[in-house]
């Protein structure tokens, strides 16, 4: 028998783990990974479900809506502007001043 762990989610941003034995002769080996069956398997080789390491966006110019920007990215925008209430909306949409409260407006039009 084997045993294979998988992280289940819970709700939204909890997870639980599950184990299940199973046959070893039933386990798909690729590269470094197993999986319970071929469907995990074909799961994970479908470019559609994967994301690369070398797809990681590591910069704020990229404009390929597709790609996931990195977390180091995502730090320094919010080093940048967390704390900072960002409105986007035509002038009318125009929030008024908030003490304490920096407001970046987009105006569109």
């Amino acid at each position: 028998m084997k045993t294979i762990q998988y992280m289940v989610p819970v709700d939204g941003t909890n997870y639980e783990q599950v184990n299940i034995e199973v046959e070893a002769s039933s386990v798909i080996e690729a590269t470094d990974r197993k999986f319970v069956n071929a469907a995990d398997k074909a799961f994970l080789d479908d470019k559609a479900n994967v994301v690369k390491k070398a797809d990681v966006k590591n910069n704020l110019t990229s404009t390929n809506v597709d790609l996931p920007l990195s977390a180091a990215m995502g730090k320094a925008l919010n080093d940048k502007f967390g704390g900072t209430k960002i409105v986007i909306g035509t002038a009318a949409q125009k929030p008024a001043p908030e003490a304490g409260v920096t407001i970046l407006f987009i105006e569109i039009e």
